[in-house]
C-alpha cells in the first residue's frame, strides 16, 4: 500500500502529536517544590482556536486567567513558556500589572464587607429576607447566605433559585453581582410589579462569598495576590484546592482537573473533600425545590451550561430535550446581558465542577456567568468604577432565570405554565370625566391563578394588588389632561397579561353640570 503524505495530512498528524505531547508535559510541569519561592510569571495570550488545543493547554497546569473561542489568557513561568513554544503555539506577552494595578480597591465588598452588607439587608427587610449560614470554611469563617421570599422564615417549597459567587478567591466582581441581586430584589419589592411577583412566588438563596478564606488571602497586605483556590494546607507545602474541581460528579474523570497539589486546578484528595463544597452540597440537598442555579465568576463575558466533562452534546446522562432547553435559556440570557453563550466544554474540558454536579446529580438547570471584563487587562481586578454598570447589566438576565425557575423546560413549550392571564379594567368607564382620588378596579383570570394585578396611569405603575377584588385608589398628583389607564396581571410562572387601555379625562373638581360623570 502506498501512503500519500499530503500537507493536510501532515498538518493533522502534527496537531495530534502536539496535543498528545502537551498531556504528557502537564504531568511534569509542576510548580516549584515546597519551600522554594515561586518562579516569576508573565501574563500571556495564547492562540488556541479549538477546544482540544485549549484543553491541552489547561492540562499543562497553566493558570488560566481568561478564555474565549480564540485562545487563552494565562499566567506562565519561564519553564511553562518554553513548553508552550516547543508545542508550536503562538503567544504574545501582555502588559504586566503594575503595583498600582494590584493595590486593593476599597470600593469592593471583600469578605467582611460582604457579610456586613448581607446583615444590613436582612435587618432592613426582615419581612422579606432571612440571614443564613450554610457552613464554615477550613479556617473557621462562616459562609453567609440570604434567603429572599415573601415569608422568608418559612420553607414553603415554592420554586427556588440558588445564586452563589466567589468560588475563586480573586473574582471579587462576582460578589458585587450577588450583593446587587439582593438589593434590586429587596428594594424593588412593592413598587416594581415584576420583582414583587418574583419575590412572592419564589424562594431565592444568594451566597455572596463561597470561598471566604481565598477572598481574605487575596487581599493580604493591601495588594492582590491573584489567589484562586481555598486555603487547605497540602502535604507538599502548597495551599489550596480549586473548589470548582472538587464536586463529586465526574470528579477527576476526564483530564479536566489536576492531581498536582500546587497547580491552580488541583481537584483535592477526594470528591467533596473541602468544607466549602460540602456546605454547598448539603444546602442544595436540604432544599430539593431548587430548580435553577447561577454560579457567578469572572472573567470573559460568557454564559455557560453543562456539561463541562464532555464535549458530547447529549451524553447518556442528559435528557435529550435538556440540551435544547439549556441552549435556549442560555442564549436568551446572553441576549439580555450581551455575553456569549455556549456549553462550557466548548471552552475546554473541566471535571468536578459545580454546574455538572448540580445538573447531573440534582437535576438543577445550572448556569455560570463569567462576568466582565472580556479580557486582560484589567482581568480579575477591574476598577471599582465599573461595579454599578457591570452588575446592573446582568439584572434582566437574572430576572429572566428567576422567572423560569418554576419549570425551566417551559422555554421549549413542553411543560410548565406559559399562558398569560387575561385582565381588563372595569372602573372607571372609558370616556368619563373623573375627579378627586382615582378609583380603579379590574377583573383578571388565569388557567393557573392570578397572583398580582398592577394598575398603570399614563404608562406608569401606580399600585399593586395581590388578591381579588383587584382595586386601587390613586391620590395623584394627576395631570389636568386626558389619562390613559391600563392594568397588567401576573401569574406564578411570571407570565404577564395586559388589558386594553382606556381614556378618561381628569378634573380637580366635579363638573358644574349634571350628571356628575359625563361622556365626552
Amino acid at each position: 500500500m502506498t501512503h500519500l503524505w499530503t500537507p493536510r495530512a501532515i498538518g493533522t498528524v502534527a496537531r495530534w502529536l502536539i496535543l498528545a505531547g502537551l498531556v504528557v508535559l502537564g504531568s511534569w510541569l509542576a510548580p516549584p517544590a515546597a519551600g522554594q519561592p515561586p518562579a516569576a510569571r508573565q501574563l500571556i495570550r495564547i492562540d488556541a482556536p479549538t477546544p482540544e488545543e485549549r484543553t491541552a493547554l489547561v492540562r499543562m497546569g497553566l493558570d488560566v486567567a481568561g478564555a474565549d473561542l480564540a485562545g487563552l489568557t494565562v499566567w506562565a513561568d519561564e519553564e511553562q513558556l518554553r513548553a508552550v513554544r516547543r508545542a508550536g503555539f503562538r503567544y504574545a506577552v501582555l502588559p504586566q500589572p503594575s503595583a498600582a494595578d494590584l493595590t486593593v480597591d476599597p470600593t469592593y465588598h471583600y469578605y467582611e464587607g460582604a457579610v456586613a452588607e448581607t446583615q444590613r439587608l436582612a435587618a432592613q427587610y426582615p419581612t422579606l429576607a432571612r440571614l443564613l449560614t450554610i457552613g464554615t470554611t477550613i479556617e473557621g469563617r462562616p459562609i453567609p447566605a440570604l434567603k429572599i421570599s415573601r415569608r422568608p422564615e418559612l420553607d414553603e417549597s415554592k420554586p427556588a433559585a440558588l445564586i452563589f459567587a466567589l468560588t475563586h478567591g480573586r473574582e471579587h466582581l462576582s460578589t458585587e453581582m450577588a450583593l446587587y441581586t439582593m438589593r434590586f430584589l429587596l428594594e424593588g419589592y412593592g413598587t416594581d410589579a415584576g420583582l414583587t411577583n418574583l419575590v412572592n412566588q419564589r424562594e431565592i438563596y444568594v451566597v455572596p462569598v463561597l470561598n471566604p478564606d481565598g477572598d481574605v488571602y487575596d487581599i493580604t497586605g493591601g495588594s492582590y495576590q491573584s489567589w484562586r483556590k481555598n486555603r487547605r494546607p497540602n502535604p507538599d507545602g502548597s495551599f489550596g484546592v480549586d473548589l470548582n474541581r472538587n464536586f463529586a460528579y465526574r470528579w477527576g474523570c476526564c483530564g479536566g482537573s489536576s492531581d498536582i497539589m500546587a497547580q491552580e486546578n488541583y481537584r483535592g484528595p477526594a470528591p467533596f473533600s473541602e468544607d466549602e463544597t460540602q456546605a454547598l452540597r448539603d444546602f442544595v440537598t436540604a432544599h430539593p425545590n431548587i430548580r435553577v442555579s447561577l454560579s457567578l465568576h469572572t472573567f470573559s463575558e460568557l454564559v455557560l451550561w453543562p456539561y463541562g466533562y464532555t464535549r458530547e452534546r447529549v451524553p447518556a446522562d442528559m435528557r435529550p430535550d435538556d440540551q435544547a432547553a439549556f441552549a435556549a435559556l442560555g442564549r436568551a440570557m446572553a441576549g439580555l446581558n450581551g455575553y456569549h453563550a455556549m456549553q462550557s466544554s466548548d471552552l475546554y474540558i473541566t471535571d468536578g465542577n459545580s454546574d455538572d454536579w448540580l445538573y447531573g446529580e440534582r437535576g438543577i438547570f445550572a448556569f455560570t456567568f463569567e462576568m466582565y471584563p472580556p479580557g486582560s487587562p484589567p482581568g480579575f481586578y477591574p476598577p471599582g468604577g465599573v461595579i454599578e454598570r457591570e452588575t446592573r447589566r446582568n439584572q434582566p438576565a437574572i430576572e429572566y432565570l428567576l422567572a423560569m425557575a418554576d419549570a425551566p423546560r417551559k422555554v421549549l413549550g413542553r411543560e410548565g405554565d406559559t399562558t398569560p392571564p387575561a385582565v381588563r379594567l372595569i372602573a372607571p368607564a372609558a370616556g368619563l370625566v373623573v375627579h378627586g382620588p382615582l378609583h380603579l378596579a379590574a377583573v383578571a383570570q388565569d388557567n393557573a391563578g392570578v397572583t398580582l394585578v398592577e394598575f398603570l396611569v399614563n404608562g406608569q405603575s401606580t399600585c399593586l394588588d395581590d388578591a381579588p377584588p383587584y382595586e386601587c385608589v390613586w391620590q395623584g398628583p394627576l395631570p389636568l389632561t386626558d389619562l390613559v389607564l391600563s392594568a397588567r396581571a401576573y401569574d406564578a410562572g411570571q407570565n404577564i397579561g395586559a388589558s386594553p387601555a382606556i381614556n378618561v379625562r381628569y378634573s380637580p373638581q366635579p363638573p358644574a353640570y349634571f350628571p356628575l360623570f359625563a361622556k365626552r
